[in-house]
């Protein structure tokens, strides 16, 4: 298994979505994959007292909603499998992506961020 990185992150974002019939949901989860990775890096540079992992913000923000590729109800969960079919994910990015937007408390900083 090889490490997730910022440029596969991104390409997975683009190759899933563009799958999407819907293409206004495709468009819109693009944008908004985009503008969570960079609006996460912008936090973190403006904590630098928390010590955020920046790499670990940038990937989660592209690969955080990958999973409705497959179904909107479980999308995290999706995303999650749908990365372990070729990457090795740290205990950081896994929590980022499986608590975003579900209301569960998040064991680390970064997931919060997200």
């Amino acid at each position: 298994m090889k490490k997730l990185t910022f440029e596969d992150a991104r390409r997975l974002c683009f190759e899933y979505f563009n799958k999407l019939e819907d293409r206004e949901q495709a468009d819109f989860l693009i944008l908004h994959s985009k503008n969570a990775s960079e609006t996460a890096v912008m936090i973190a540079q403006n904590r630098p007292d928390m010590n955020l992992n920046i790499e670990t913000l940038r990937i989660a923000g592209f690969v955080h909603d990958i999973g409705y590729f497959i179904e909107e109800e479980n999308h995290a969960e999706h995303s999650i499998e749908l990365l372990e079919k070729e990457y090795e994910l740290d205990e950081k990015l896994r929590d980022c992506i499986l608590n975003h937007g579900t209301g569960s408390v998040t064991k680390i900083e970064e997931g919060k961020i997200i």
